[in-house]
Formats: structure tokens, sequence, C-alpha cells
């Protein structure tokens, strides 16, 4: 069997998307799931323009755990089965399409094919989601008091993974139409909150094919492999072409790479100015502490936060430089930094210079990392744990 996954934080959106994509397979089953209050699963399946089944399943703890186990993967599972040929399935808003694969790796169906991960969105409402500090809870995108993640931290891992974008009007947006049948051609002004999205997301989502609702949708894109490196912690990802800073109302990705550790003190200053005003920040970084870790680091709107790395940067070289303390070689590039926002915010010079300002100099590098302090408070590891070094 061949699915379609559609991820999605607008409810609206995810079934426009899921309808879209069931429009070029006559012979698709289209299944929606939506998670409710009081730890209810509801769950509706579509075949030809009509619903043939509606199904509500009480969960034994109603988190989006138990949804993707004991209601998403068990769908999957019951069709193919039933020998149909592609299943296009509209996750629950909030629930991560790289949660879903990896139970699917597990218990899903042998012959299962993955075809697409499609992420729908309105890009009007995109750069507001970026930004928004509140939960998906408090937003009202999940009824999961404890999920303390934000909605740009959703969509930026939703990104990563997918290989297709598909750009629809949500929710709001269809409320607006009622009201005002001219709404639509305000998605066509250059400055419009549409035009302006649609524009951030070649660099939140540079790899993946963005469609708009009247676009022939292409199947089959979806490379494993691909997805989980672009998804590793720390990766960085940017647009190989970008559009005229001069224009304001442009985004710019800036991409610096540092040959040398940081000095984990001089970063925990600078981090605040580096990431104001970026939408996106993420990257890998050599930290002058204990075993010289390596540290994914991501920022996303309000949020900035860092994360041990599983992995070196991949390419890593021997450096040319060597340590005195007996640590041996560190890699050829110690720190690779991306920061995605405004042209008018972010400047290649000013992130250069901070990113800079952060290296260990010659005296620095010849002392014991153990000697600098963590200020970010990373946990301690086994040293036999840690890759590269």
């Amino acid at each position: 069997m061949h699915l379609t996954m559609v991820s999605s934080l607008d409810s609206h959106c995810r079934a426009e998307a899921v309808r879209l994509v069931g429009r070029g397979h006559r012979d698709s089953v289209l299944v929606l799931h939506d998670l409710l209050p009081d730890s209810r699963v509801l769950r509706r399946v579509h075949f030809r323009d009509r619903i043939i089944d509606r199904q509500e399943k009480l969960l034994e703890h109603g988190c989006l755990a138990c949804t993707v186990r004991l209601d998403v993967v068990p769908t999957v599972r019951e069709f193919a089965r039933a020998g149909c040929p592609h299943l296009v399935l509209g996750l629950p808003p909030g629930v991560a399409a790289g949660q879903v694969l990896e139970e699917l790796r597990i218990n899903g169906p042998e012959d299962l094919v993955i075809d697409n991960l499609l992420v729908a969105v309105d890009p009007s409402e995109l750069e507001d989601q970026i930004w928004d500090p509140r939960t998906l809870h408090d937003a009202g995108f999940t009824p999961m008091p404890a999920d303390d993640r934000v909605s740009g931290e959703f969509l930026v891992g939703e990104f990563a993974l997918g290989d297709t974008v598909l750009t629809v009007p949500g929710l709001s947006a269809s409320f607006e139409g009622i009201l005002d049948a001219d709404a639509p051609a305000a998605h066509a002004g250059a400055g419009s909150p549409w035009s302006q999205g649609t524009r951030l997301l070649g660099h939140l989502a540079p790899h993946a094919t963005v469609l708009a609702a009247g676009d022939e949708f292409m199947p089959g894109c979806h490379d494993r492999t691909e997805a989980l490196s672009r998804s590793r912690p720390g990766a960085v990802l940017a647009p190989r072409e970008q559009e005229d800073a001069e224009d304001p109302a442009t985004f710019r990705t800036v991409v610096h790479r540092l040959a040398r550790p940081l000095h984990p003190l001089r970063l925990h200053r600078t981090l605040p100015e580096l990431a104001q005003g970026a939408h996106w920040l993420r990257g890998t970084l050599r930290l002058a502490s204990s075993g010289y870790r390596s540290v994914a680091l991501q920022g996303v709107g309000p949020r900035v936060w860092m994360e041990l790395a599983e992995r070196p940067a991949p390419g890593a070289r021997p450096e040319v430089f060597a340590t005195r303390w007996g640590g041996g070689p560190l890699t050829a590039e110690a720190a690779v930094v991306a920061v995605t926002g405004r042209a008018e915010d972010v400047d290649p010079a000013e992130v250069a210079r901070l990113l800079d300002s952060c290296q260990l100099s010659d005296a620095e590098l010849a002392l014991n990392p153990a000697r600098f302090p963590d200020p970010f408070g990373l946990p301690e590891r086994e040293q036999s744990a840690w890759p590269g070094l």
C-alpha cells in the first residue's frame, strides 16, 4: 500500500490538503484523525467524495502518543489488509509526522511505501506562528495541557522532515472569506501576508516543493534517509539562491562557518544578540568544555535551546592545528551556524563578528577544555559515548 501523510497545525488546512491530494488518485481512501477533549479520538473516512465511516474511540490516556499507537497506526494496518492501493492520512493537528513514521517502522505493514510527507500551512499566518510564544495547547491547536511545544517549533520540525508544502487558506481566512467576498484577492499583493509567508517558506523549507491549491501534485518524493538527515539536531538547511536583500520585504539566510571551537562563556553572552530578530537559528557547535562537546543549536522565534549532538557534522575532517592538552585533533569545521530572518534584521557582517568573537584564541587552545565552565548546564556523558574526538 502507498501512503501520503499530511500534517498541519490548522485542521482546515489539513482537510483541504487531504482533499487536494486525494483528487489526483481516484481510488484513494482519505482518513482524517482528530484528538478531542476527554481522551477521545475521532476518525472520518472518505472515499470518492463521500464519507463512508465515522468512529470515535476512547483512549487510555488521550495523549498524542496514544493517538498514534492506538488509532493512527492501526488504521494504516487495517486499510493495508483490505487491499487499499493508496491511503491519504490526515494527522491530528500538532501530531508530528516523525512520531508516526517511527511507529509505522516498528508496527506498520511490511509492504508499506511512503509516497509523500506533506505539510499544510496558511502562509499568511506563518510568521505569526513562528513568533507565537504560546504552547500548542494554549494556542488551541491541541487539547493536551502537558504539550509545551510552541507552534514554530512544530512547524520547523515538520518542514525539515517533509518533502512537500501545500499552501492553502486556514480556518481564519475561511471566516474572513465568508464576511468579505474580496478577501481572496488580497493574496495576490506582493506585500501581502500571504506573499510574505510564501517567501519565508523558501528559507524555512528550502528543500521542499511548495505548491498552491491549483498546482499539480507530484507523488513519490519521499526519501527516508534524506529526510532523517535534514531532521537531525543542528542540521543546517539554507536556500541555494536568495532574493535581492535590498528589498526590506525579503528574507535572508546567513551561514557562517568557524574552524575553532567556541568559548562557552562568550557564546552565552553573545547568543541573545545573535538570536534577536532571527526567525530560525540553527547549527552545530564545538564547545570548549569537557571533551570539546558537539552541541546542536536550535532557535525558532522567541525560543532558543541547545542539546548535545549525537554525531559529528557530516564531512568533518581532522583539523590542521592540534591541541596541546593531549585530546587529539579537532574537526575542520568546529561550528556551522545559520541565521534566517528579515533582510533588514540579519546582517552577514554582524553575524560573522558575533560568532568570530566567541572562538578560542591560540592561548585558550593550549588549555585543557575541562578548565572552561559550562554556563548552559548541559548534562555530562561518559567519554566513550561521544562520537568524533
